[in-house]
């Protein structure tokens, strides 16, 4: 059966989350002739003496460089590997998010698969996240797992798929793809709605009616929504289980992971950067940060 992704982009970097990476990539490439891309980005420094800089770094150190960090790929990941024949390396110079971006097109990658280092607060704000700015930029599928995730591509599996949805068309495009995914590895699905309780409720309460019962409809008629969708035609070879949870979407979306043990979470992010980003925040970005299994992306 021909596989569900044929060009599949690793950024490494020789950590341990990098192999992870790289393992899980072969989970989706193995036995199937999908070809894996391996990609180490030579950072560009930060220049602090412009008029020595070209001392530093002249043509031949950086075709030395990059000579040696494709025998090192070659030894950390492709020797050891049972798909060295399906596997390429490349080695760039640059400003890692946009030459990343830049070689998905060249590629026609269909799936990239990187780790993500999970910092929160004013060290995420300060450092940023290579991950997170291709999340943003990519046209398509990002699968991100913490450093911490330890992928075996031998006994790894997709049995059941998490997709968190809120009846957009982002949340509609991330099922359609965890249907895809379901269908090739015969996986089941399990929706969710996080039903995110507002401070506008009030004005719909009265002597008679209380926010609890307001709650209580709004999640009666969000579960019959999902349920519709568990039977529509493009689900009908897939089983499929519907769930309704109250409170912080993240926070609900990671136990509930936890609870079902699913194996993938499937979720759209905005795209949005800069000041619309920081404000508004990202459930996705949050799932990302805090998931312990593997996370995939698609952007709208």
């Amino acid at each position: 059966m021909e596989n569900l992704f044929k060009r599949i982009l690793v950024p490494v970097d020789f950590s341990d989350g990098s192999m992870n990476s790289f393992n899980l990539a072969e989970f989706f490439s193995k036995d199937r002739g999908s070809k894996i891309i391996l990609v180490h980005i030579i950072s560009e420094p930060l220049i602090t003496d412009p008029i020595h800089s070209s001392e530093y770094f002249t043509p031949k150190i950086i075709a030395d460089l990059k000579e040696e960090l494709e025998e090192k790929i070659q030894e950390e990941y492709v020797e050891k590997s049972n798909l060295k024949n399906d596997i390429e390396t490349v080695v760039l110079r640059g400003y890692p998010p946009t030459e990343i971006i830049s070689l998905i097109e060249k590629t026609n990658a269909d799936l990239v698969v990187m780790g993500t280092h999970g910092r929160k607060g004013l060290a995420h704000l300060l450092l940023g996240s290579v991950t997170e700015k291709v999340i943003r930029a990519s046209k398509v599928p990002v699968i991100t797992m913490r450093v911490d995730t330890v992928i075996a591509p031998e006994s790894y599996n997709i049995k059941k798929i998490l997709v968190p949805y809120d009846f957009s068309q982002l949340s509609e495009k991330s099922l359609h793809l965890a249907e895809r995914i379901a269908n090739f590895y015969h996986s089941e699905i399990d929706l969710v709605f996080v039903n995110q309780p507002i401070t506008y409720y009030p004005y719909y309460l009265s002597d008679y009616i209380s926010e609890e019962d307001v709650l209580e409809k709004i999640d009666e008629e969000i579960k019959e929504k999902l349920e519709a969708l568990a039977n529509r035609e493009e689900s009908k070879n897939i089983k499929v289980d519907t769930f309704v949870k109250r409170g912080e979407p993240y926070e609900k979306i990671i136990e509930l992971s936890e609870e079902l043990a699913s194996n993938l979470i499937v979720m759209g992010t905005h795209g949005r950067s800069g000041i619309a980003h920081v404000v508004i925040g990202s459930v996705a970005e949050r799932v990302i940060r805090s998931s312990h299994i593997p996370v995939m992306t698609v952007r709208f």
